[in-house]
């Protein structure tokens, strides 16, 4: 039997993981840190069936001394900060989350499972305002702090994927979401709130295009990726843009409102 480690199990992302490989015969273990215990909603219904283990990604001898113990043969890193505004006011910290955690588990994993094949996920802000399409070879032009820690987290995957001969693979991710998603200030759960409450609803940037997908079929991607021969870096996308005006007009037009 297969054994996964998947950081921020919790999450939406590392909820639908783990569904996955538990799916697929995997014994799963989660990592979740003391802010998150008291809203395990996602996993609630896998109680009895996944590991889990306190944690911190920061904190490199806590993540250390679990991939020391769990001896993992994949590892899925879903546990961050994915919010862009916030990350314009707390820089520091953000970084900290998105690139000195990914140092911390990759320098793990090449000290104690080096065996490991390990996903790193990245986000589609590093190409910044650069022209669509997009694709693997777009440069990088990351505009927030979100962006510049994804960066880094993508080059430091490429690091130990060339210097050391580890298997990691990254995903550049566009938008997905789904009805996990913790959290306020998302684009889907400003329009679906404003419409069930019937409240009004203010969005800037009307025109602008957005891709956004299913984070459960998402994550099936993800999946697959890891089981590919080699470790590469890959986009994940619907590859089916709309505007926000659009998308809002498909919303309200769905519960006959104007």
């Amino acid at each position: 039997m297969k054994r996964a480690l998947v950081t921020g199990i919790g999450g939406q992302d590392g909820s639908y993981l783990a569904d996955i490989l538990l799916e697929k015969g995997y014994e799963v273990h989660g990592i979740i840190r003391h802010a998150t215990t008291g809203n395990l909603i996602n996993i609630k219904h896998l109680h009895g069936q996944i590991a889990l283990h306190k944690g911190d990604i920061t904190d490199g001898l806590c993540m250390d001394g679990i991939v020391r113990r769990v001896q993992p043969d994949e590892i899925y890193h879903e546990a961050d900060q994915d919010n862009v505004d916030w990350s314009y006011a707390f820089p520091a910290y953000q970084l900290n989350v998105s690139a000195i955690a990914v140092t911390n588990l990759l320098h793990s994993v090449l000290e104690h499972c080096k065996h490991a094949r390990v996903f790193i996920p990245v986000s589609a802000t590093m190409f910044g305002d650069a022209p669509t399409p997009q694709t693997e070879l777009t440069p990088f032009n990351p505009l927030s702090p979100y962006a510049c820690g994804k960066v880094a987290a993508y080059n430091l995957a490429r690091y130990y994927r060339q210097a050391h001969s580890m298997f990691v693979s990254t995903g550049i991710l566009y938008n997905h979401d789904s009805p996990r998603r913790y959290g306020t200030g998302y684009l889907l759960q400003k329009i679906c709130k404003a419409i069930a409450l019937k409240e009004k609803l203010t969005l800037y940037n009307m025109d602008d295009v957005v891709d956004i997908g299913y984070a459960k079929d998402y994550m099936g991607y993800v999946y697959d990726m890891m089981q590919l021969e080699r470790p590469d870096d890959y986009i994940i996308c619907t590859n089916h843009i709309r505007t926000i005006r659009d998308i809002v007009g498909f919303a309200y037009r769905i519960v006959g409102l104007n």
